[in-house]
């Protein structure tokens, strides 16, 4: 269920928006000095990202697990009209046993059921943010 708050006047031109069940999910860059009206984090037509962290679990490593869809998850999500959709994965280097995936979906939840259907890095632990790309751009972009 999303989350209406009002966000508050900030010195700077980055603001927080949280959500209860996944924690800080996204900054969006608002102009100097301007005070965002109430605002609902989900909402609107197009579909969410997610970073989804994968982290080795410890759970037994014993258990047996049904052989991963690999190929199936990269064909459905190479669809257009499916949601959740797989977009990346990023390994980090070899000191790091973490792996992160970005996520096309409505909410977490779906990433969350598309990970267990297909056996996606069933092996670790899932903890899936809602985000939004920025960068420099968009900063340079906002009125002062």
């Amino acid at each position: 269920m999303p989350i209406s708050f009002p966000r508050p006047l900030l010195r700077s031109p980055l603001q927080l928006l949280v959500r209860a069940d996944v924690g800080v999910v996204a900054v969006a860059v608002l102009a100097r000095g301007t005070k965002a009206a109430n605002s609902c984090v989900e909402g609107g037509d197009e579909l969410a990202h997610y970073l989804v962290v994968h982290t080795p679990s410890e759970r037994d490593v014993e258990s047996v697990r049904s052989p991963t869809r690999l190929r199936e998850l990269a064909e459905a999500s190479i669809r257009n009209d499916q949601s959740p959709r797989w977009l990346k994965t990023w390994s980090p280097d070899l000191h790091d046993d973490r792996i992160f995936t970005l996520w096309e979906a409505d909410n977490a939840d779906e990433v969350r059921t598309a990970l267990a259907e297909f056996g996606f890095l069933d092996d670790m632990d899932a903890t899936p943010l809602r985000v939004r790309e920025w960068g420099p751009d968009d900063v340079l972009a906002a009125p002062e």
